[in-house]
């Protein structure tokens, strides 16, 4: 059983059953919405949007790079006003977009969930996050760095080879004691992620790193504030833009260790819109992509399709040999970057 922050526990218990436990999460804890068509007497879910999504290996296609997407609201019953919302289309593969039949997945699943008989949920007609709103770092936040922050919190960041004060005057990063919003396992690292001077949203990390085990029983590595459009924005990217170089990597902590010329995606490879943010915002740079050696096959078909047609310098791709860039000191990062473009300076 996975913790109470996950949207659709027995979809996500279920599919880690059918793929011993090879399941990612993305857009973890946001709702979003469904956008549906007329169906006979009934709706039929076409899309979900700004939502959360279950990645896994597609077994249709043979697809080894979990690129079958499964909205939470799949196969939940749900009601959009006086209809019943048919959800079954919500699996989307990306490797073969439109051709891959899910149907025997699905049976799979049903036979597992065993819930035809739960009462449906109430659909908004047009559920989308609010504009406007202001949002505020959590409550109890100090900086990492000062005397009063949870010492387990500073042991952790110190036994990673960060510098607190490095931390706190160069990225902001807090330290929570109790989060609200996910008291349990221990206080909380508290990331702010910018955009155009403003807080787009937050994000939370344990001071520990959880086993798969643990994971699996509820402790979450990282936590996001429902509502935050992880895929809409990039992690330093007002540093960054003023840089004629750009790493691309996946994670926070990744970028905290490139430095200022760093940008985190938030996952395993850009959206759509973290492109566009490339082309349109990032113009003068030269690219390159540094992310976790298990991405690496992900990363090189990013590269090869987007090589010529975003950075005018070029997009080039560093290889890892294992881990992320994370555990690698920022020095023996910038060799291999240098090494793939010091010549295209």
């Amino acid at each position: 059983m996975r913790g109470e922050n996950i949207l659709n526990i027995p979809l996500f218990n279920a599919l880690y059953e059918i793929f011993d436990g090879d399941v990612r999460i993305t857009n973890e804890g946001q709702e979003g919405y469904i956008e549906t068509i007329k169906s006979g007497n009934d709706l039929l879910a076409t899309k979900s949007r700004e939502c959360e999504q279950y990645m896994v290996n597609c077994p249709t296609c043979g697809d080894r790079r979990h690129r079958l997407y499964i909205s939470h609201w799949a196969l939940k019953p749900v009601m959009k006003g006086k209809h019943k919302v048919c959800t079954d289309p919500l699996f989307y593969c990306q490797n073969e977009p439109r051709l891959c039949n899910h149907r025997e997945l699905r049976k799979q699943i049903r036979a597992i969930l065993k819930q035809d008989d739960s009462s449906p949920i109430a659909l908004p007609a047009n559920y989308k996050k609010k504009k406007g709103a202001t949002l505020e770092l959590p409550k109890g936040c100090i900086p990492v760095n000062d005397p009063e922050a949870p010492i387990v919190v500073k042991d952790y960041l110190e036994g990673r080879g960060f510098d607190l004060d490095i931390l706190y005057n160069g990225w902001s990063v807090f330290a929570c004691e109790n989060l609200e919003d996910y008291p349990q396992h221990g206080p909380k690292i508290i990331y702010p992620v910018m955009n155009n001077g403003n807080l787009a949203f937050w994000q939370a990390r344990l001071a520990w790193d959880p086993t798969k085990e643990q994971q699996r029983q509820g402790a979450r590595k990282y936590y996001f504030p429902q509502g935050s459009n992880k895929g809409d924005v990039l992690y330093n990217k007002d540093c960054a833009k003023e840089c004629n170089i750009v790493v691309i990597s996946e994670g926070i902590t990744d970028v905290h260790r490139i430095g200022q010329a760093g940008l985190g995606i938030f996952g395993k490879l850009p959206t759509a819109r973290q492109t566009q943010l490339f082309q349109n915002v990032l113009e003068h740079s030269i690219g390159v992509m540094l992310l976790d050696s298990d991405a690496y096959e992900d990363a090189k078909a990013y590269v090869e399709k987007y090589k010529d047609n975003i950075f005018p310098r070029g997009l080039y791709l560093v290889k890892l040999d294992q881990g992320d860039p994370a555990s690698y000191a920022r020095e023996e990062l910038w060799n291999m970057i240098m090494n793939k473009i010091g010549n295209k300076l």
